[in-house]
């Protein structure tokens, strides 16, 4: 063979080799890329968080959170409760309502008691998921818990934000661009009542309304960053705190017991009565005689008698679910009918379909309690 079929021959093998490689790295790049698991999420504290693909395990120290797992079917994912409270005995009724919806978690200790080496020795996760508002893991414990190498994330569930972290939720269990029927059919359905009782709420005029919320658990006022008040406010008048100056807004609530406060309240009624009171109780408080009970032993009827909506009786005691979580849909309808709106809904018939999609068992009775001189009646809409 002459010197220039050589060099030829030479060319054509070069330009076959260089397109193999090109074809091959091209593969290769396919491959990476539809095997690429790694996601990034931001909490709602605005932290970014990286991850090489799904995680299988987290602590939870939020109700709102295990609730949103569940109707998402991720339960086998706690792998361990811990709840807010600094009662044994309120902590013992949370677990027995709890456990048998999460039969794979472990009781933790309280949140404020629960360290990084019981979450590590007990469950084995990275994760813990804690609210944003309510800081219930106060950042010196969340920094105890990063220096073993346990992260924070923290997520309502509740609220404005509740689609968007029940989507991280769905992202952390199952990865990127992940899709999960139950989350559509849960959002559908509870936009829907939403958008619809706030819309007959809006013919009616309340815009001279005022009203307190309270969260018994903590003694404390719900002010008006609180989710329980905008919740409220989409319905039904104001929340009278918003008329109180300098009023400390940098939680979500304020200590009904703390100097001063009472004053300030008192003098702000006697200006302008206070129409409505909305007292969340516990998740337990689902019997006229547990409403009698969380009422006489609180503190607004040992320090707050004389409100004018006390005196009144317009004072409301709630399951504490229907003011917080996946039931505050149903909480919006109670709303409504105790301020006089008919919204064409059977708040039973509710949480009877709930129960059913979702493999809860909610009490379908016992929702909220009006409390006029002391005794409680419950309230039932049809």
């Amino acid at each position: 063979m002459d010197k220039s079929k050589i060099i030829a021959l030479a060319a054509v093998l070069i330009i076959v080799i260089a397109a193999a490689a090109v074809l091959l790295t091209k593969d290769n790049g396919d491959d990476a890329k539809e095997t690429d698991t790694s996601f990034t999420i931001v909490d709602g504290k605005g932290t970014e968080f990286k991850f090489d693909g799904p995680i299988d395990g987290v602590v939870s120290v939020n109700t709102n959170v295990p609730k949103a797992m569940k109707i998402l079917g991720y339960e086998k994912q706690l792998k361990g409760i811990s709840f807010y409270t600094s009662s044994s005995d309120t902590d013992k009724s949370n677990w027995e309502l709890f456990q048998p919806l999460f039969p794979d978690s472990v009781h933790m200790s309280m949140t404020k008691s629960m360290t990084a080496e019981e979450i590590i020795q007990k469950t084995g996760v990275k994760y813990v998921i804690a609210p944003v508002s309510s800081m219930t893991v106060q950042d010196d414990k969340e920094a105890q818990y990063k220096a073993q190498g346990i992260q924070v994330i923290r997520l309502d569930c509740n609220g404005d934000t509740t689609f968007e972290d029940y989507e991280k939720l769905i992202t952390l269990f199952q990865g990127k661009d992940a899709k999960n029927e139950k989350y559509e059919e849960y959002k559908e359905m509870a936009n829907s009542v939403i958008d619809n009782v706030i819309s007959k709420a809006k013919k009616v005029d309340t815009s001279d309304k005022t009203f307190f919320a309270y969260m018994n658990s903590k003694k404390a006022f719900y002010n008006q960053t609180s989710e329980v008040s905008k919740n409220i406010e989409m319905i039904y008048g104001k929340n009278a705190t918003r008329n109180i100056d300098g009023l400390d807004l940098s939680g979500i609530s304020n200590d009904a017991t703390a100097d001063g406060l009472k004053e300030r309240i008192i003098a702000l009624d006697a200006e302008k009565k206070v129409d409505k009171f909305f007292l969340r109780g516990l998740a337990s408080t689902t019997t006229v005689a547990k409403a009698e009970k969380i009422w006489s032993e609180s503190v607004i009827a040992k320090n707050y008698s004389d409100l004018s909506c006390v005196k009144s009786g317009e004072v409301y005691v709630f399951d504490s679910d229907f003011m917080s979580g996946p039931l505050s849909y149903i909480g919006i309808v109670l709303y409504a009918e105790i301020c006089g709106i008919d919204t064409g809904y059977n708040p039973t018939t509710m949480v009877e379909d709930f129960n059913k999609k979702y493999g809860f068992n909610e009490e379908t009775s016992g929702f909220v309690f009006k409390i006029a001189d002391g005794k409680a009646t419950e309230l039932t809409f049809s």
